[in-house]
């Protein structure tokens, strides 16, 4: 049976780092990671250790940004990391994860599309753990239809 799990916390609690962590005993697991490394956030696809920089903090006008807050994303590792996720999706992992489910992919940015396209197609065999801060939880359950869609969901 594939299940939803939604692991939350505090903003900057470290819930990347506990997940790293859980990851090392759990070769079954795949996906994108959201740490920070040296002040700045990458996305790395958790099978292949490949990492991106993802957080931009130059003046390069030409290159293609997504800004919330005071932060800027480079759009082409965003692009980057909806493929790796997908990659790894459908190699079957026993763990799939997508750190994180933010403001962004609320908005339909950063790794959407992508995400709904994988919670719509036949997750079988697949626990799915979605990685969402606190105040963003109810919100998630509601954007993705995970409490009317038959998913069984569990907040960790």
């Amino acid at each position: 049976m594939s299940r939803i799990y939604i692991f939350t916390g505090e903003i900057k609690s470290g819930k990347t780092t506990r997940l790293g962590k859980w990851i090392e005993n759990n070769p079954d697991a795949d996906g994108i990671l959201a740490p920070v490394i040296g002040g700045k956030r990458y996305l790395a696809r958790i099978r292949t250790n490949e990492q991106k920089l993802l957080e931009y903090t130059g003046n390069d006008r030409n290159i293609e940004l997504t800004t919330i807050c005071d932060y800027k994303f480079i759009n082409s590792v965003f692009d980057w990391g909806k493929d790796e996720l997908y990659n790894a999706f459908i190699q079957k992992p026993g763990w799939l994860i997508i750190d994180e489910i933010g403001p962004l992919e609320l908005r339909g940015e950063a790794l959407e599309p992508m995400v709904s396209k994988i919670l719509g197609e036949n997750i079988k065999g697949i626990n799915i753990v979605l990685v969402v801060r606190k105040v963003l939880v109810e919100k998630v359950i509601e954007h993705y239809n995970l409490h009317i869609n038959g998913f069984k969901f569990f907040i960790i």
